[in-house]
């Protein structure tokens, strides 16, 4: 008999302790019952030897049948042979004799395999037969059948062993008990905890079953000999299995097509002699109606917390409809950057058919304030050149904000001072500030040589818009730039204020100023114009340079903006200035303008004879590359956008050509997007200069390329 500890009872452990009892006793009884038989010699046939043999097929036949029997029919069996034997022992062998040793034995196996009200019956009963035959030794004048020595027939040797088998009997039914009361509350407890661990378990198991058959994943287990072991609902459903012991010790084979069973197989078997923990793959099914599906799938790998390889964790789960998203993200990705493409193209066409008449109109101009005019010509033609660099303006910023969102615009690291561009700034609206009766002021607080590593140009930008913006919208009162800078550690941080005491900002509108194309209030766009872009540029370049800006304002009080830059300090070793410019003697300089606007050609040859240039000119890259080929000239001036052979290909050609390679080509064009500026640099032109142009911006790059 094999106990099952998890559900132990008393009956269990009396009912093993009988069966081996029953064995012990068996053996016992067999030798006990040679040895009895082997005094016949000398004692003669005795009656209690019949009593022997019967005992002994007793035992024999309740040996072979103790399987049929209960526990409790197998004690009384056994303690009832040992009473009788002890009872025949003493009364034939006196207290010499084994009898004595039967009857202590039926007290002990009595108390342990049987109950309590039992023990204590044979227990008395077995003090009974030593009082018993002490009685008749006394009284009765009693002899046993076997000739006993003094001490087996005095009363006081009865006594004793009266004493002894009382005492010695109690002793062991109060500790049977104890024990047997201990066992008791342990085997109770035990059964407690099993019970709770049995809910606790069954409450898991309610729980990962729910949860593995609610997800929206197909989920199988396999053992070590990759057969199924389990599987969750998704997948019987799929499979059309109604229990999971259906599939318990099934494969692949049983499910799917032998070559579908094949690659699996394989697949496993690949990942099981990797060091791979798990094997993921997208795969492709068609279901029943037609339809193409999609589907991530895992093979995992299952270890045992001792590290032990116990099978394989197969999940799948359909992500048709994510790719169909990832798909139309995709293409709409693609639609998207197809149309900023198209529109960074229609802006590059915009600027070049703006850009080019108007540096007809700028540079005719410019000519004509060169000439001699009467006070109120010369007014008109400076109004009408203001004009046109508003117009200018209103075009740079829309190509700027086209770059940053583009991300083309990239940012210069150069020399530069804040002090200078500060006096730079006052110096470009001092007279438009005095015009409108403002009071233009500026302060800088900083050491006075500190300069810096950034931008000048876009920081200039900034100045520009936040000092336009504050004019504009001041009727009255004054206009404050302040520069703050503080150098430390290698680095130098940089407050720019510019305040005014106009119109003011609500509330409600400070989070939209920054906003392109929108201002304020529609009222403002009517009295003071603008497009809208300015505040939406210096934001996004502040942004770009890692800086912050931020804006407090007060309706009819004014408006503050602050801007705060961090930038690297310059090395002095190294210092250049760069606002020195190079001034290069053109007298006698040959150049040669290729362009097709006839207009355009007239202003770029105007302007550099005035500074006694030899001007040449082509309308187009062919006309450019046969003239080359016959004259020689110092620097060529070229335009992009050309018939027959435009800018860039010319360019291409007189690079290729060995006595032209060098030759400094300066692009003239209005095609001035980041991408036209980086394929120009890449094509080899030496520098750009973007229409429309001032005479200064145009003899200023000659100069510095010129030999």
């Amino acid at each position: 008999m094999q106990l099952n500890v998890e559900h132990i009872t008393l009956a269990d452990i009396r009912g093993q302790l009988t069966d081996t009892l029953v064995s012990v006793s068996t053996v016992f009884v067999m030798i006990s019952m040679l040895a009895s038989f082997s005094r016949m010699p000398v004692l003669g046939f005795l009656p209690v030897m019949y009593l022997h043999a019967f005992i002994g097929l007793l035992f024999l036949s309740v040996f072979f049948a103790k399987n049929h029997l209960s526990h409790s029919a197998r004690g009384t069996f056994l303690c009832s042979m040992f009473f009788i034997g002890g009872v025949a022992g003493i009364h034939n062998f006196g207290l010499s004799a084994g009898g004595t040793i039967f009857l202590y034995a039926c007290g002990v196996v009595s108390s342990m395999v049987l109950n309590l009200r039992a023990a204590i019956s044979f227990n008395i009963g077995g003090a009974m037969v030593f009082v018993s035959y002490a009685i008749a030794l006394a009284y009765f004048d009693f002899e046993f059948a076997v000739d006993v020595g003094p001490y087996g027939t005095s009363l006081s040797s009865w006594v004793v062993y009266i004493i002894s088998y009382v005492f010695v009997n109690s002793i062991v039914l109060y500790l049977t008990t104890k024990l047997f009361k201990y066992l008791t509350s342990m085997i109770e407890l035990q059964q407690s905890n099993i019970q709770e661990k049995e809910v606790e378990l069954s409450y898991s198991q309610t729980i990962l079953n729910t949860v593995l058959n609610n997800l929206p994943y197909g989920i199988l287990w396999k053992d070590k000999k990759l057969n199924y072991a389990g599987a969750n609902k998704q997948f019987l459903d799929e499979m059309k299995v109604n229990d999971v012991s259906d599939i318990i010790g099934q494969t692949d084979g049983s499910f799917f097509s032998k070559d579908e069973a094949e690659r699996l197989l394989k697949l496993e078997q690949q990942l099981l002699s990797s060091e791979n923990k798990k094997l993921s793959y997208e795969e492709k099914v068609n279901t029943d109606d037609g339809d193409a599906r999609y589907r991530d799938v895992m093979h995992l790998k299952m270890h045992s917390d001792e590290g032990e390889f116990v099978g394989i964790l197969v999940s799948y789960h359909d992500v048709t409809e994510a790719k169909l998203l990832q798909q139309k993200t995709e293409d709409a990705m693609l639609l998207a950057e197809e149309g900023n493409k198209a529109k960074s193209q229609f802006l590059a066409n915009i600027s070049h058919e703006i850009r080019t008449p108007m540096n007809g109109v700028y540079g005719l101009i410019d000519l004509c304030l060169n000439t001699e005019l009467s006070a109120e010509q010369k007014g008109h033609l400076e109004k009408a050149s203001a004009s046109i660099k508003v117009l200018t303006s209103i075009i740079n910023d829309i190509l700027d904000l086209s770059k940053i969102e583009a991300n083309q615009l990239e940012l210069e690291h150069i020399p530069f001072s804040f002090k200078q561009l500060l006096s730079d700034t006052q110096v470009l609206f001092e007279k438009q500030a005095s015009d409108k009766g403002l009071y233009l002021e500026t302060d800088y607080f900083g050491q006075e040589d500190v300069r810096v590593l950034g931008d000048p140009t876009r920081i200039s930008q900034i100045l520009f818009n936040l000092t336009s913006n504050a004019i504009k919208f001041t009727s009255s009162g004054k206009v404050n730039i302040t520069i703050k800078s503080l150098a430390y550690n290698g680095l130098v941080t940089t407050k720019i204020y510019v305040q005014d005491s106009g119109t003011g900002i609500a509330k409600k509108n400070l989070t939209k100023i920054f906003d392109a194309f929108t201002q304020a209030e529609l009222a403002t766009t009517r009295e003071s114009g603008g497009s809208g872009l300015g505040l939406s540029i210096v934001k996004r370049l502040v942004e770009q340079m890692e800086g912050l800006i931020t804006v407090k304002s007060s309706v009819g009080v004014g408006t503050k903006f602050c801007i705060t830059l961090r930038h690297k300090l310059e090395n002095i070793e190294q210092r250049v200035d760069t606002f020195t410019r190079t001034r290069v003697d053109l007298k006698g300089k040959r150049i040669l303008v290729v362009d097709d606007n006839l207009i355009n050609i007239e202003i770029a040859g105007a302007m550099l004879s005035q500074n006694q240039v030899e001007v040449s000119s082509a309308y187009n890259g062919v006309e450019a590359l046969e003239y080359l080929e016959d004259h020689k000239v110092d620097l060529v001036l070229l335009d992009i956008a050309m018939p027959i052979m435009d800018g860039c290909e010319c360019m291409k050609r007189i690079r290729a050509n060995d006595a032209l390679k060098n030759l400094p080509v300066i692009a003239l064009t209005a095609n001035v997007m980041a991408s036209d500026i980086a394929l120009y640099e890449q094509l080899g032109f030496n520098d750009c200069v973007p229409k429309p142009y001032e005479r200064a911006q145009l003899l200023e790059a000659v100069a510095k390329h010129i030999n």
